[in-house]
């Protein structure tokens, strides 16, 4: 049961952040960053009911059935924030312009 304990989180973090990805990432500040993506978002308190990655629409599921999956994954938002991917607001906007550009150029 991994809520008494019986995972290693720090071996998790390890494998996932060190090994299987983070030895992808050449950047020394951008590997800081995913560990520290790891610590916050790799522990046992993710089992917690108030737990969320940001904000109140990105909970873990609750339940054991594949229904009560699919209608969390219908809950979630079209577009995700940009502070969810520790952005500023305004990167959403430069996306957008720079997105309507290419249409426009591509259309002209």
């Amino acid at each position: 049961d991994f809520k008494k304990g019986g995972l290693s989180w720090s071996t998790l973090r390890y494998m996932i952040c060190e090994v299987m990805y983070g030895g992808r990432i050449s950047d020394k500040h951008d590997r800081r960053l995913f560990a520290t993506f790891g610590e916050t978002y790799l522990g046992p308190q993710i089992f917690e009911k108030t737990f969320t990655f940001f904000g109140e629409n990105y909970t873990i599921p609750q339940g054991q059935d594949i229904q009560s999956f699919r209608a969390a994954l219908e809950k979630l938002p079209l577009n995700d924030a940009p502070e969810l991917f520790g952005l500023h607001p305004n990167a959403d906007i430069m996306y957008r312009t720079k997105q309507s550009q290419q249409v426009l150029a591509t259309i002209l």
